[in-house]
């Protein structure tokens, strides 16, 4: 083994070592500077919602029914959601948790596609070559390209969400009964 191999390890240990320790007693800094929250507050305006999203609420009254509903109002003491029926106003005292739900991606779907097409575009040029060669050839071409470009569709960053729910309020003292997905 060479010696400057041992030298470079010996480096990235402390340095591992180092960024190790950093980062654990950021995280108890932090931990010891949070505030406790007041019990009559519903949410932080940092985590509050915006008319208009969709959240999923769970009441105090029956924690283990998830109630889906588009957020039109909310202050720091109520909760006024509108659902297909009608609006629900949710005081603070009455909700045990409000969760974000979980965006679905499609970019999945649509690579499938792309990549099916263009295999699909490939194939009908071989079907195509035993009739005309020279026909077949750019029709080849041009299933390639799709299928080899296919993959960027997940260079797409427009995910309007996270991709599993995401609590942003527990009230203290509960335990969540519903499962997040």
């Amino acid at each position: 083994m060479n010696c400057s191999s041992l030298h470079l390890k010996t480096i990235a240990a402390i340095l591992f070592v180092v960024a190790n320790a950093a980062s654990t007693a950021r995280a108890q800094v932090s931990n010891a500077q949070t505030p406790q929250q007041d019990e009559s507050v519903l949410l932080t305006p940092a985590s509050m919602p915006i008319q208009g999203d969709k959240i999923v609420v769970v009441t105090v009254k029956n924690p283990t029914r998830r109630q889906t509903c588009t957020v039109q109002e909310i202050t720091l003491d109520r909760l006024v959601c509108s659902h297909h029926s009608g609006s629900t106003i949710y005081n603070a005292a009455d909700i045990a948790a409000l969760v974000l739900p979980a965006v679905r991606d499609w970019r999945w779907l649509v690579f499938a596609g792309f990549f099916g097409s263009g295999a699909g575009i490939i194939t009908g040029a071989c079907f195509l070559a035993s009739v005309a060669i020279p026909l077949a050839i750019p029709v080849a071409l041009i299933g390639g390209v799709i299928v080899l470009v296919s993959p960027l569709v997940f260079s797409w960053d427009d995910a309007p969400g996270p991709a599993h729910d995401t609590l942003i309020y527990q009230k203290s003292g509960t335990t969540l009964t519903v499962k997040l997905r």
